[in-house]
C-alpha cells in the first residue's frame, strides 16, 4: 500500500520525512497539498516532507528486499508544525466528475483499495450509473505482459459484463495507467465478445497482466496525454452485469 511505501522511501531521502520542512528553518511557508493516496493522511503525501518522520514499524522493515533492511538513522531533530491544507484529492475529482453528468448519479464516498478482483466485484455491486475512485493493486505474474491497474480492471469489467448494457470506464487522473501511454480504457457489455471474435484471447490477457494489448487492438482505450498532477483513478459505472 502506499501509504506503507511512503514511510519506506521517508528513510532513504534528504527531502522526504521532513527534510524539506527542516531545510527551510523558520521561513514562513504555505503548504498547499494534492493528495494521491486513498488515506488522504497529509503527512504521508510526497512521503512528507513536512512532515516529522514517524518510527518505522517491524512490518515496514519486512517489506523491503534483505540488503535494504539496516534503515538509514535519519535526523529526527524537532520541526516546527506546519499546516497541510488538500486542496485536491479523489473524493473532490470524484464530486467533480459526477457534477457534470447529468443526474442521477452516485458517488462511492469511500476509495476502491486492495485487490483489483476485489475492487471489481465491488463495483458490480453498485447500482448505476455510479462514480467511484480509487487505487486498487495487481500482482503481476513472472511473464507479465503490457498494462496497467486501469485497463485491468476494464477488461475484468467486460469480462463480468458480457452480454450486458452500459459502460464501464477506468481512468487514471495523472494521465498514465502503468507503464503504457494510456491513461485507461473503456468497456461495454459487447467488448469482451469482439475480442474473442478477433482472437485477442482476452483471457489468456488477464492472467498476464496483458490488458493493454486486447484493448489498443479494439481501439478501446483513452488517451489523454500527462496531466501534470495526479488523485488516483477514477471509474464510472453506468449498468450492472446481467
Amino acid at each position: 500500500p502506499i501509504e506503507r511505501m511512503s514511510r519506506v522511501r521517508a528513510r532513504f531521502s534528504r527531502i522526504k520525512g521532513s527534510g524539506l520542512a527542516r531545510a527551510l528553518g523558520a521561513r514562513p511557508v504555505t503548504a498547499l497539498v494534492i493528495s494521491d493516496i486513498p488515506s488522504d493522511d497529509v503527512t504521508l503525501v510526497g512521503s512528507g516532507p513536512l512532515s516529522p518522520l514517524a518510527p518505522p514499524t517491524s512490518h515496514d522493515r519486512d517489506q523491503l528486499p534483505e540488503p535494504f533492511r539496516t534503515w538509514p538513522v535519519p535526523n529526527l531533530a524537532p520541526v516546527r508544525p506546519i499546516a497541510l491544507e488538500v486542496v485536491a484529492d479523489n473524493a473532490r475529482a470524484r464530486q467533480s466528475v459526477a457534477a457534470a453528468l447529468p443526474p442521477p448519479v452516485s458517488v462511492l464516498d469511500t476509495p476502491l483499495t486492495g485487490d483489483v478482483e476485489a475492487v471489481a466485484r465491488r463495483l458490480l455491486e453498485a447500482h448505476g450509473p455510479v462514480v467511484a475512485g480509487g487505487e486498487p493493486t495487481l500482482c503481476l505474474p513472472p511473464d507479465a505482459g503490457q498494462g496497467g491497474r486501469a485497463q485491468h480492471l476494464a477488461l475484468l469489467m467486460a469480462r463480468h459484463r458480457a452480454g450486458g448494457e452500459g459502460v464501464f470506464i477506468a481512468l487514471g487522473t495523472d494521465g498514465t495507467d502503468g507503464p503504457t501511454p494510456h491513461a485507461g480504457a473503456w468497456v461495454d457489455g459487447q467488448t469482451w465478445a469482439r475480442a474473442q471474435q478477433q482472437g485477442l484471447a482476452p483471457e489468456a490477457a488477464l492472467a498476464r497482466a496483458d490488458s493493454t494489448r486486447v484493448l489498443a487492438a479494439l481501439g478501446q482505450t483513452l488517451d489523454t496525454g500527462p496531466t501534470g498532477t495526479n488523485v488516483m483513478d477514477l471509474y464510472y459505472f453506468s449498468g450492472r452485469a446481467r
